[in-house]
């Protein structure tokens, strides 16, 4: 696993370094030079208004389960999971267990209740990105007429997504199925030390635990579900208009149904287990897909770069200062 590890780093920053290599940082700064920082500011004011609804969608969750959390509390701890997705090797998993630990401890739940409502948004947000594959395959289709060859392997792709969101699903519905997985997982985490101990009293009333996981996710009721996928549809809206805003800023144009191409390539590449936050991964594909609407190599690199540095930025620093923040609460005894 450590050489794996290795391996992903170096290919990861040989790839960044390629990319700056390709454009040149006298080109960069160039660009750099002209940013509209209006723009830019709106821009950041965006993603922080995508996490914001995040934490709406979550809390809406969490009420219709029988918790009790000030929303302040789950609008920090959405900042912590994105924080901890930003340094693992995966870019949209791994703060989940963190978010559930952290909603725990402010509503006094139990974790399986907590980890239930995170599993809930997370169908939404793996949904609403598979609908985003969806609408990039069809405006490549009808811009460009792709070849059956090109068209069937995306389309291939999308229905394994579905057929995994539609497995997670099952899975967390059916006890069985939920306890199985569950060994799985448990069964890699257990290689961590610093997991190891908690894992282990999780396992040994697992039975119960994924019972409480179960009831859980059946409390949902169908105005939440709604509810809930308008908030996550508005969100990559939102992601949309956040790049649209950072082109602007930076002198340039582009159809924003590219950039629906754009972030809907970053996703997929984002499940590319290099460096912490899929760096290395998602720059290259995001830049195809700007590249594809007739954004220059230069304006696409700096866009991108510009895009990273904003979420990476905001997640890191808000997010483990949101940690810290709940951390030392913890400890005075202020839960």
């Amino acid at each position: 696993m450590k050489s794996l590890g290795i391996a992903g780093f170096v290919v990861s920053f040989g790839i960044i370094l390629f990319v700056l290599h390709s454009v040149g940082i006298g080109e960069l700064l160039r660009i750099y030079k002209e940013i509209d920082f209006f723009y830019w500011t709106l821009a950041v004011f965006t993603y922080i208004l995508v996490i914001l609804l995040s934490a709406v969608r979550w809390n809406e969750f969490i009420i219709d389960m029988g918790m009790k959390a000030k929303f302040a509390s789950v609008f920090a701890i959405s900042w912590i999971g994105c924080a901890i997705n930003s340094v693992t090797p995966v870019a949209i998993s791994g703060g989940e267990p963190a978010k559930a630990y952290f909603l725990s401890k402010v509503s006094s739940a139990k974790k399986s209740r907590t980890f239930a409502t995170v599993i809930a948004t997370d169908f939404l947000e793996y949904g609403s990105f598979l609908l985003l594959d969806v609408i990039a395959v069809m405006i490549l289709h009808f811009k460009f007429d792709l070849p059956v060859v090109i068209l069937y392997p995306l389309l291939i792709v999308i229905g394994i997504g579905i057929l995994v969101l539609g497995s997670l699903m099952y899975t967390s519905l059916n006890r069985k199925a939920s306890i199985a997985v569950t060994l799985f997982f448990m069964s890699f985490l257990k290689r961590f030390r610093v997991l190891k101990m908690r894992v282990l009293r999780f396992e040994e009333n697992l039975s119960h635990n994924i019972d409480v996981f179960n009831s859980a996710l059946r409390e949902v009721s169908f105005r939440t579900i709604v509810s809930t996928m308008g908030i996550s549809v508005l969100s990559r809206v939102l992601d949309v208009l956040r790049l649209y805003l950072i082109i602007i800023a930076l002198g340039g144009r582009i159809d924003p149904l590219f950039i629906v191409i754009a972030i809907a390539f970053g996703t997929v590449a984002s499940v590319v287990p290099l460096l912490p936050g899929a760096i290395g991964a998602v720059e290259p594909a995001m830049i195809a897909g700007f590249v594809l609407g007739g954004v220059s190599f230069p304006l696409a690199a700096a866009v991108v770069i510009v895009d990273r540095i904003i979420v990476l930025g905001l997640n890191t620093s808000l997010g483990f200062g949101c940690m810290y923040f709940l951390g030392y609460k913890n400890q005075r005894g202020k839960w």
